[in-house]
């Protein structure tokens, strides 16, 4: 038996369950399957089509099969995911309060007004508002509990994706990329020898433009988003980071003078962002797979891993 099913948000233990019970399963990519009419029945329909498609004829390109992870990749990847939305939510309780003293006239709240330094400053600065003070600090209480107890959560998640990035980052990564990142970079690809080439790893980031091309015309549009926006967000950032601690990069050698100008318009240092960070993806899967040196791709680099901070 063969059955085909369609990825979505329910975890993996259905797939391993039905190879369990000796079925054949392929996992397919969310994609629009049935143009603008959506059922359930044509969904159905269309998955039949390319399981048949892939078993009974050989077409391998039939839809977009998903590799599903091993349960240690599976639980690798939950912690660093785990800690990137705890990091949410200890910005969304900053906020909070933040908003709570705007809303009430006091706009000199320290950055990070829940933490152990700066919660003492703010009780202060209240103490001196006399009644109203005293009223917003037993509002404001709660939520620096909440942000102090998911701040110590977040450190615990740091030490452990320390210890998993020493075990899963095979070489050294360039200086400024940082072990968390270098980590779930890691963690997002699973296994970086399944990619043949660096458009396959162009495509898994979602930086490849849209085209609508026919005949001899070709139109290229805005990236598609087809792929996997955790990377891609993490990849964002450590664009802005390399910018300073790897400044020979080859990609800063073509549009570093585009980021650093202060006076670029959006739109351009949006796309030169773009191609940045689809760049540094494929070095980043050069440098992983052993196709390249640090020396080769322009980065200085660090004599070894630099460890999490707590």
């Amino acid at each position: 038996m063969h059955v085909g099913l369609e990825a979505c948000g329910f975890g993996w233990e259905l797939q391993r369950e039905l190879r369990q019970a000796g079925a054949q399963v392929l996992t397919f990519a969310p994609e629009p399957l049935c143009g603008k009419r959506k059922t359930n029945r044509r969904d159905a329909a269309a998955l039949c089509r390319l399981v048949a498609a892939r078993v009974l004829h050989g077409d391998e390109k039939a839809g977009r099969v998903v590799r599903e992870p091993t349960p240690l990749e599976q639980r690798r990847r939950a912690i660093c995911r785990h800690r990137t939305q705890l990091v949410g939510i200890r910005g969304k309780l900053e906020a909070f309060g933040r908003n709570l003293l705007h809303d009430f006239g006091l706009h000199d709240a320290p950055d990070c007004w829940w933490g152990k330094k700066m919660w003492p400053v703010l009780q202060a600065r209240l103490a001196r508002e006399g009644e109203r003070g005293e009223w917003l600090s037993s509002l404001l209480w709660p939520l620096c509990e909440q942000a102090r107890h998911t701040h110590t959560r977040l450190l615990e998640l740091d030490k452990s994706l320390a210890e998993i990035g020493q075990a899963v980052i095979p070489v050294p990564m360039p200086k400024g990329l940082g072990d968390l990142t270098a980590t779930l970079v890691m963690l997002e690809m699973a296994d970086p020898q399944r990619f043949k080439n660096r458009k396959q790893v162009g495509s898994y980031l979602g930086c490849s433009p849209r085209e609508h091309s026919t005949g001899e015309g070709q139109l290229l549009g805005r990236i598609d988003k087809i792929g996997n926006k955790r990377l891609r967000s993490a990849l964002t950032e450590a664009v802005w980071r390399l910018l300073k601690w790897e400044p020979r990069w080859r990609g800063f050698a073509r549009w570093g003078e585009v980021l650093r100008e202060k006076n670029t318009g959006g739109v351009r240092k949006k796309k030169a962002v773009i191609a940045c960070v689809r760049l540094l993806g494929i070095d980043l899967w050069r440098l992983m797979t052993r196709r390249a040196t640090l020396a080769d791709l322009g980065f200085r680099g660090t004599e070894q891993s630099i460890p999490v901070a707590a």
